[in-house]
């Protein structure tokens, strides 16, 4: 399913932890969010020389930089072995979980990623999620509850 927009949230303008961040890295996760190649996982491609190409004042270690600045603050999780990173605070806010069929492309998606330290992180979020709030309409599908709880019949 194509996408042509991506939902940020406002409140990151007034969260000190995002408005400490340099203005690379900032820039990294606003293009993060809206990058084509994001997808209902909250998941993008991770080459920083690919990245690298879509700003003329950056180079790919300046892209790794903030790549790994994001990382050390919790905004970014890089798996280099598969190039991919997940938005950690991709599902924080529910909006991505508050519609069936956003949950159904969630679930779809997921079956794409090829790190298993992405799929650990977000399968614990997403478990977390679904614990504090049980009727969300997204979590109600039966591949996302599978996903979540694979020992569960």
């Amino acid at each position: 399913m194509a996408r042509n927009y991506g939902k940020i949230a406002y409140h990151h303008w007034t969260d000190p932890n995002f408005t400490q961040l340099t203005h690379t890295a900032q820039w990294l996760y606003l293009l993060a969010h809206t990058h084509p190649s994001i997808t209902w996982a909250g998941v993008i491609e991770y080459r920083p020389h690919k990245l690298q190409a879509l700003n003329t004042n950056l180079t790919a270690q300046d892209i790794q930089q903030a790549a790994q600045e994001l990382h050390n603050h919790g905004w970014l999780l890089i798996d280099p072995d598969t190039e991919e990173a997940l938005i950690t605070t991709y599902y924080t806010d529910l909006v991505y979980l508050r519609q069936v069929n956003l949950g159904v492309s969630i679930a779809r998606d997921l079956r794409l990623l090829a790190s298993q330290k992405l799929h650990n992180h977000i399968r614990n979020q997403l478990t977390t999620i679904h614990n504090q709030h049980p009727h969300l309409a997204g979590l109600q599908n039966p591949e996302l509850l599978a996903y979540m709880y694979p020992h569960q019949p």
